[in-house]
């Protein structure tokens, strides 16, 4: 053969057409009821955002520094009750220096009323005259109430002396108790405060005692209540009252506080 020449193909002859391909068959899957599917959690869908930062940890605070706080409110304690015992020893000061004012203001308007000086009780009746009026020895009693030795009283309305005597014989008491009312001499006085205590007293006995009776040539005018058994006068600006108490009779009793009034009502 030529080397030259190309050697050819031999014809294949006539091609036969594709056998036609069957379509795929698709596999089915066997269904699994949903009871035999085990429970799935339920997740919780989380917020969409940025992540919140947490706030930050306070720090504890160092022993110094708390030992420094006590300190500090009791430093503030200290200067708060020292300013309130200034000002409460300030308004006390003030208070003092106004009683004093006014006790000074007061001292200055005492005065004296004109009318008879108080005089005491005591130095009217002695207890030798009070014993012989009654017939019993009696003695001045100032453990019932320690002003019943004659000390005088002062007031605005009246001044008042008491002087009591007394003695108990076989359980019985004796007593003679006299009683001085005269112009007060505190100021502001009270105008007619004598006469006005006199009417009191008068009004007083005659609403408990029925048998209260006046009593004649004693002073300006007199009244005996045998109920108290006491004789009880008024002389000018001034008035007493006899306390007659003895073991005798209630006449008896009467004659000697009108005895004793006499005597007294010679020495005012």
């Amino acid at each position: 053969m030529d080397p030259t020449q190309q050697p050819t193909t031999p014809n294949p002859g006539p091609t036969e057409p594709p056998m036609p391909q069957a379509p795929p068959q698709s596999v089915v899957q066997p269904s699994v009821p949903p009871a035999a599917l085990p429970p799935q959690p339920v997740v919780s869908p989380q917020p969409v955002g940025p992540t919140p930062t947490p706030p930050p940890a306070h720090k504890a605070m160092s022993t110094g520094a708390i030992i420094a706080l006590i300190v500090g409110c009791i430093v503030l304690g200290a200067i708060l009750i020292a300013l309130v015992l200034a000002h409460s020893g300030k308004q006390n000061n003030q208070d003092t220096s106004a009683n004093n004012a006014a006790q000074t203001s007061k001292s200055a308007t005492v005065t004296t009323q004109a009318g008879t000086p108080a005089k005491n009780s005591c130095d009217l009746i002695s207890a030798a005259e009070a014993s012989a009026a009654i017939g019993t020895s009696v003695k001045l009693d100032t453990a019932t109430d320690p002003t019943n030795d004659g000390s005088i009283q002062k007031g605005s309305d009246i001044d008042t002396s008491t002087c009591a005597y007394s003695a108990t014989v076989n359980d019985v008491e004796s007593r003679v108790q006299i009683e001085g009312y005269y112009p007060g001499t505190v100021s502001p006085v009270t105008p007619n405060g004598v006469k006005d205590n006199y009417k009191l007293l008068k009004d007083t006995a005659t609403e408990s005692d029925s048998s209260v009776e006046a009593v004649s040539g004693l002073g300006d005018e007199a009244y005996w209540s045998a109920g108290t058994q006491t004789l009880s006068a008024l002389k000018g600006d001034t008035s007493f009252s006899i306390e007659a108490l003895s073991s005798g009779s209630p006449d008896s009793a009467k004659a000697a506080a009108e005895s004793l009034m006499k005597t007294l009502l010679s020495k005012v």
